[in-house]
């Protein structure tokens, strides 16, 4: 953004837009954190192009797919109208993708991981003291890891992918390669999820090692599950 400004041949609009271009509509991105009704409407359009470009320079195989699954997987986090561009444009790739890709053998794997990761927080937060979990304040290490948990269940529960729909789902859709696909890529997308709440935590809370609370302890033995399985 400041090179932009140095240049002093682009309005200020452009030099706004690209400060904004790793915003999040739900305010989770950087770095202000914005909300959407804050950001640009150019800032929104260039956070998309970002994400857009990012998968066809990363991915060599099925970027289309790898991406419609993740503007629909967070459709909190992209800008919902602009969106609603692009999902049809990658449709036909989308298709063309899944018949030339295996059907996803590592699913039933990636289902039973998300399964155990959900159960053992579940089971964690009942151990605790009463009222412990809800005491915790806003910036607290469970507060975020509850927060991001849940968040990722309801997406998943949202987008038909839950664990515990999955089983049902793998069964109807022996044969469906597009199907199959979207299957192992929710299971890999989510999989990453869990991998990014557990290094969030470490680097903002390195001192959770120490169980200082009940709550602590309970992240704490959350990320060694996390570190020791996924």
């Amino acid at each position: 953004m400041l090179m932009i400004r140095d240049t002093q041949a682009y309005p200020r609009a452009a030099e706004v837009a690209v400060l904004e271009h790793h915003e999040r509509m739900d305010g989770s991105g950087y770095p202000r954190a914005l909300l959407g009704a804050d950001i640009t409407p150019m800032g929104r359009i260039l956070l998309l192009a970002e994400v857009v470009a990012a998968f066809y320079e990363k991915y060599d195989d099925m970027p289309a797919q790898r991406l419609s699954l993740v503007l629909r997987l967070n459709h909190r986090k992209f800008p919902s109208a602009l969106v609603a561009f692009i999902l049809p444009l990658l449709q036909e790739e989308v298709a063309r993708e899944s018949a030339l890709m295996p059907l996803g053998n590592d699913a039933p794997r990636q289902i039973e991981l998300l399964a155990e990761a959900f159960a053992y927080w579940d089971q964690l937060k009942a151990a605790l003291p009463p009222d412990a979990g809800a005491k915790s304040p806003a910036g607290s290490a469970f507060a975020f890891a509850d927060s991001r948990l849940m968040a990722l269940q309801k997406a998943l529960i949202e987008a038909g992918s839950h664990p515990r729909h999955q089983g049902e789902l793998l069964a109807q859709l022996q044969g469906d390669a597009i199907g199959m696909a979207e299957v192992a890529l929710v299971g890999r997308e989510a999989l990453w999820q869990l991998q990014s709440i557990l290094n969030a935590s470490h680097r903002r809370w390195p001192q959770l090692s120490d169980r200082a609370t009940p709550a602590d302890a309970a992240v704490a033995d959350w990320c060694d599950w996390a570190m020791r399985t996924l």
